[in-house]
């Protein structure tokens, strides 16, 4: 990973399970932590789903490494961008970089 090549500031969150004032079961999410990435793009795709189009773009986020991310959380990018966690690789298995393949889209978050 090379100096200065993590600039996009992120936040990753879990799914914690709870539930509301009328006793319904739902999913609250929970900050894990902040670090920096870097993103490359890898994909995007326009469809049409019914009656309203869909968009999803898929990217890879370098991070370092990070014990206990997976493939279940969320990634929240400038406050307001979710982007689902779709894979974790530790990069050469040196525990030094995670490759997190993400996508953000209609459906997600």
């Amino acid at each position: 990973m090379q100096g200065g090549s993590l600039r996009n500031w992120i936040v990753i969150e879990r799914p914690v399970p709870v539930q509301d004032e009328t006793g319904q079961a739902k999913i609250q999410w929970q900050r894990v932590c902040g670090c920096w990435a870097s993103f490359s793009n890898v994909a995007g795709i326009e469809l049409p789903a019914g009656q309203m189009p869909e968009s999803r773009v898929s990217w890879r986020l370098m991070i370092r490494y990070r014990r206990g991310i997976d493939h279940t959380m969320r990634v929240r990018y400038a406050g307001t961008r979710l982007m689902n966690i779709a894979a974790v690789f530790n990069v050469d298995e040196l525990n030094e970089q995670l490759a997190l393949n993400v996508s953000e889209g209609i459906g997600h978050g």
